[in-house]
């Protein structure tokens, strides 16, 4: 681990919860991060579609993960912390003490996660009784947002969760919570995913009628206690800091500035939103985020109100201040390119090559490969330990299974070359002519806005070889690159105008999928120099929570960094005018796939239960 103990600098320390892993960075005051740790969390999934956490395992990693980077530092350099995490509902008792949500009735999976799609029922309920507050989720509130799955704890376990809860958290509000003994919330999920109202005219609140209307009304007693009494911008200090408690867990002095929370992927868009790129314009109102994960959010900000159908939002200062902002989504996507490779009769093939890629790797960099557990296990190391990029040169079965589900990717990429090659093609992008993929296999989150809605691949054969999974792997990059295309032109035609991609997460640091968003969409990428921009984002509300910048426009620029710019093929070149052709012709089948499995729906409907 880098010795940074006799350094006098200010530090920032951003803890982002994810879907599957809690991490914890410090970053520097230009948005540097120079130390990482992570520890996995635990999900149970007692039936299809639900999924749950536990709160308490969450935030005992919190701990351990903070700790971990903040060893051997002076900690009262350490200025500030800030939380981010899913958008995923907490429920606890009156004590504050976990609460059951699930049928089980185990009290430790008292989360439900934010990908559950119980709630359909409810969702469909809610979306038939139009009710004014839904034009701000761009007309149908998702099953993915808390109203929703309020609605079923009280219909399915009135008993044993709904007539006991004390308090209902949005999970980056509940961390914050843990941190300083305060529940007051953040504007960022309130206005994002519970129906809260908020605009620059100062009016904020719940709407009663709404609430009244979905069966919800008693949640309106104690002047809203169990939802939120309060609120704050993003980054604004929560409490007095870090509680005796909380900074005795968390190994930081008592008092540490605590910013106002944010969800994890609006925190991927604050802290990559002002990162510069020569040539490229700096106008927030001009990018289209892309937060790249499970699932990937496309955030779009702008001054003035803009209402996109099948879009969530506008959400007024929910990610930079005084900005309005929309966000758009695919529910699967680096899920989706797992499932594909991982459901494919070659999956262990292309594994074991990826597998050889990896070891050749890290014996060229000098790191070590236990020969004792062949290509799979190359020695052993604790995550939750693990600091930096040059700490223990071993790796864990985990960290080297996750490295060759990455490295699979390099392995396709490198099959479709060879195939192209091999055909004469000018580049990869024309193998998939005869293979066309519609991405919704978890349901549609924009612009369509139908979670029932499934996937499609037309143009299987019976071939299960490795070069079948790289075309299905290429045409499932090129689908989700058609979903983001679908997302802006609805942003488009509603009065936004873009002219750059901003991208970060785990497939941005895929070539192939960064340069097919690109020529798809036409618009330069801007790819962070410091790719982890969900946790300098969850840095930069620690830093405002302690008045570190004058403001947080100052902060989000000053930690932005530097971007690299994927720029589209140009079109000076024949064949990459052809690709552009290409690529249209595509969106066209793509368009075409959805209307297809509407007109099937429709004429199977006569079987519907």
């Amino acid at each position: 681990m880098a010795d940074i103990s006799s350094l006098k600098e200010s530090y920032f320390v951003g803890v982002d919860v994810g879907s599957g892993s809690v991490r914890a960075a410090l970053v520097d005051k230009r948005g540097k991060i120079l130390r990482v740790s992570y520890k996995d969390t635990k999900t149970w999934s007692p039936k299809p579609d639900y999924f749950e956490q536990s709160s308490s395992e969450i935030w005992s990693s919190c701990c351990a993960v903070v700790r971990d980077i903040s060893e051997n530092v002076n900690v009262s350099c350490i200025k500030g912390i800030g939380f981010d995490a899913t958008c995923s509902l907490v429920a606890l008792n009156d004590n504050g003490e976990p609460l059951s949500v699930s049928p089980s009735g185990n009290n430790d999976q008292n989360v439900i996660l934010w990908l559950d799609h119980r709630a359909i029922e409810e969702t469909n309920f809610i979306n038939s009784l139009n009710h004014s507050v839904l034009k701000y989720v761009g007309g149908k509130i998702s099953l993915e947002m808390e109203t929703p799955k309020l609605l079923w704890l009280k219909k399915n376990l009135k008993e044993q969760c709904w007539d006991k809860a004390g308090w209902f958290f949005d999970l980056p509000d509940f961390l914050t919570w843990k941190a300083t003994g305060t529940d007051s919330r953040s504007l960022c999920s309130l206005v994002c995913k519970w129906t809260f109202q908020a605009d620059p005219k100062g009016y904020t609140g719940w709407s009663k009628s709404y609430f009244e209307e979905i069966g919800l009304s008693d949640l309106a007693a104690n002047n809203w206690h169990k939802i939120g009494s309060h609120w704050k911008k993003p980054g604004c200090l929560v409490g007095s800091g870090l509680s005796e408690l909380a900074a005795q867990e968390l190994g930081l002095d008592p008092g540490t500035p605590v910013g106002t929370s944010m969800i994890d992927a609006h925190a991927g868009g604050l802290g990559m939103i002002g990162c510069l790129a020569e040539g490229v314009p700096s106008d927030f109102s001009t990018r289209l985020s892309l937060i790249c994960g499970t699932s990937t959010c496309h955030m779009a900000v702008s001054k003035e109100p803009r209402f996109v159908s099948g879009v969530w939002g506008p959400y007024y200062s929910a990610m930079v201040p005084s900005y309005w902002l929309n966000e758009g989504g695919q529910s699967a996507t680096g899920k989706l390119i797992d499932h594909i490779i991982d459901s494919h009769p070659a999956s262990i093939t292309a594994k074991q090559q990826a597998g050889d890629i990896v070891a050749i790797g890290l014996a060229t960099n000098g790191r070590v490969v236990n020969n004792k557990h062949s290509w799979l296990f190359p020695g052993r190391m604790n995550k939750s330990t693990k600091k930096s990029h040059d700490d223990d040169k071993s790796l864990s079965e985990e960290e080297w299974l996750e490295m060759v589900q990455k490295h699979i990717q390099t392995y396709l990429g490198l099959t479709l070359e060879s195939m192209a090659k091999r055909q004469k093609l000018p580049s990869v992008t024309m193998l998939t002519k005869d293979v066309h993929l519609w991405p919704d296999f978890h349901g549609n989150r924009s612009p369509i806005a139908d979670p029932s809605l499934k996937g499609m691949i037309s143009g299987m054969s019976l071939s299960a070889n490795e070069e079948d999974l790289a075309i299905l792997y290429l045409a499932a990059v090129q689908a989700l690159a058609y979903g983001t295309r679908h997302i802006m032109e609805s942003l488009t035609d509603s009065g936004h105008y873009f002219q750059s991609l901003l991208m970060c997460g785990g497939l941005s640091q895929s070539p192939l999928f960064v340069q097919t968003h690109a020529d798809a969409l036409g618009l330069p990428v801007l790819k962070p120099m410091e790719t982890e921009s969900v946790l300098v984002g969850a840095a930069i509300l620690g830093a405002c929570a302690a008045k570190f910048f004058d403001d947080m426009h100052t902060a989000i620029t000053a930690m932005g960094g530097e971007a690299d710019v994927v720029q589209p093929r140009p079109l000076e070149c024949r064949w990459d005018r052809h690709t552009l052709a290409y690529h249209e012709k595509k969106y066209r089948v793509f368009l075409k796939m959805v209307e297809h499995q509407k007109e099937y729906r429709t004429i199977m409907s006569e079987f519907d239960n």
